[in-house]
């Protein structure tokens, strides 16, 4: 089974809790010993998981205040070394072991709920602004989700737990932090404050202002987010929104599809909708129109565990504008504070990946750089220009796929650096005997040069097209973007 990153984050986050919960049906089951078997990263995951399940369980629990949950490892190695018998031993020790304390502490410090079978509710208020036990008993929600992450939250008003189940009809206010909510349904959704979010269905949230982030494998499509201004339908797998105090929504779908509608929802024909696809992103104005996003701060939708970046001065690289693609064209730029390590994205329109050319990993010099996701499409328009916006002095970088000759642009502002990177691609439709491997120096598809030049100052930087080779036979690439503040 072939998941990366946010995706075998969100399958293995999802099995666990239903896991944990007693809810695994007996193909989930099977889904996830074979992950576990044959997939290193999953079995982290699981072991972090699982970890962290019973840790918050026993810490939460007012007996425990002081305990000490311990801490189990499982080193990464190829799967032909743990067989599945070996899997079952380790997977049915470790949940029996936390299952157990789980029980034990929940049945001493936890009030018994029928309502509440998978942990206690949220507290929460109604739109109101009353406590919803006042409006209705616990035991009349319908119970949908379940907080499984926060980070650095601030609660206005009621506050939610780590672990607490949330119902139907729960509005919850952030104002700082994010928080994670693992719906049964099968949607991640990461809500980032201040915002002001209600869930208002199994399969549905409405976001009054914030930003928001879901990721949903196939069980979950066609969960909705509605905002002031629009509403958007998921049709698999990960896309995020941003609505301002003012109600204005911006729409990023990073991979798979939505549907967006927007418009007066009182009048249904004025109601007007549109299909958005894999990068792309719009602003929709209070006025009703939409508009282009040329570049989108990744790290603004998502987890904000992952891409820590270099310090804490900001971000380098501030917007991308090209010349090539009108307001009807919403296809946009992602930028990555601080993201540049082995395993990342690559391209927007593709799912390939960066990594070291051997076992030793990246360049020194570029980790945890901001880089630019870029469209691996544009490798074939030579006339293309990318206004890059440079907020910090800095050594921005430029990665050459070594099938391509260096452009003029390249030669005359940039010296190559006699470093080099690895570009691991994923399968395509022209490239079907591609695959994703793990890790620096493994499964490397096509070798890139490092081109450096020296930006002493905050202002734009523009780079060109590149000239498609005359033989084609080998392929090539669109070339990345990093930058690392100087010294």
């Amino acid at each position: 089974m072939q998941l990366s990153g946010d995706l075998l984050f969100i399958k293995i986050n999802a099995l666990v809790v239903r896991l944990v919960e007693d809810t695994l049906s007996p193909g989930e089951r099977s889904e996830l010993e074979s992950l576990l078997v044959e997939n290193p990263v999953a079995r982290r995951l699981y072991v972090e998981r699982m970890q962290e399940d019973a840790c918050l369980r026993w810490l939460c629990a007012e007996d425990f205040a002081d305990a000490v949950a311990p801490v189990l490892t499982l080193p990464d190695r190829p799967a032909a070394r743990l067989d599945r018998r070996s899997m079952r031993i380790v997977s049915g020790g470790l949940l029996a072991s936390i299952v157990a304390l789980v029980i034990w502490a929940q049945f001493f410090n936890t009030p018994r709920n029928p309502a509440n079978a998978g942990g206690s509710t949220i507290a929460t208020t109604s739109p109101g602004g009353s406590s919803s036990a006042d409006a209705r008993s616990a035991q009349n929600r319908e119970v949908v989700a379940t907080i499984t992450a926060t980070n650095g939250v601030e609660w206005a008003g009621a506050a939610g737990r780590l672990l607490s189940r949330c119902a139907v009809g729960d509005r919850m206010r952030l104002q700082t932090g994010s928080a994670e909510l693992t719906f049964d349904v099968g949607v991640q959704v990461t809500v980032f404050g201040p915002a002001d979010f209600e869930i208002t269905s199994p399969t549905s949230v409405r976001c009054r202002k914030g930003r928001i982030t879901t990721l949903v494998d196939k069980r979950g499509r066609g969960f909705s987010i509605e905002t002031p201004s629009a509403k958007v339908v998921d049709l698999g797998t990960q896309f995020g929104l941003s609505i301002s105090d003012e109600g204005e929504t911006e729409v990023v779908v990073f991979q798979g599809m939505v549907d967006l509608s927007y418009g007066s929802h009182a009048v249904a024909g004025d109601i007007s909708k549109r299909r958005m696809e894999q990068g792309e992103a719009l602003l929709l104005k209070n006025s009703g129109q939409l508009e282009r996003v040329f570049s989108v701060q990744r790290n603004n939708f998502m987890r904000s565990d992952v891409n820590r970046g270099r310090g804490t001065a900001g971000p380098i690289i501030g917007d991308l504008r090209d010349n090539i693609r009108d307001a009807g064209r919403v296809k946009s730029y992602q930028i990555v504070h601080g993201g540049l390590e082995e395993d990342a994205l690559a391209f927007v329109d593709r799912a390939h990946q960066w990594n070291g050319l051997d076992s030793g990993g990246m360049p020194s010099v570029l980790a945890g750089a901001d880089y630019i996701m870029p469209f691996n499409d544009d490798k074939f328009v030579s006339d293309l220009q990318l206004k890059v916006g440079i907020l910090r002095p800095a050594n921005l970088y430029v990665f050459l796929d070594k099938n391509m000759a260096a452009p003029e642009w390249l030669r005359k502002s940039f010296s190559n650096t006699g470093l080099g990177i690895g570009l691991d691609c994923a399968k395509t439709e022209w490239h079907k005997d591609h695959s994703l491997g793990v890790g620096a120096g493994n499964s490397i598809d096509f070798e890139f040069s490092i081109w450096k030049r020296v930006v002493n100052e905050p202002g734009t930087v523009i780079l060109g097209g590149l000239e498609p080779p005359k033989v084609r036979s080998q392929g090539f690439n669109m070339y990345g973007i990093a930058a690392v503040p100087l010294d």
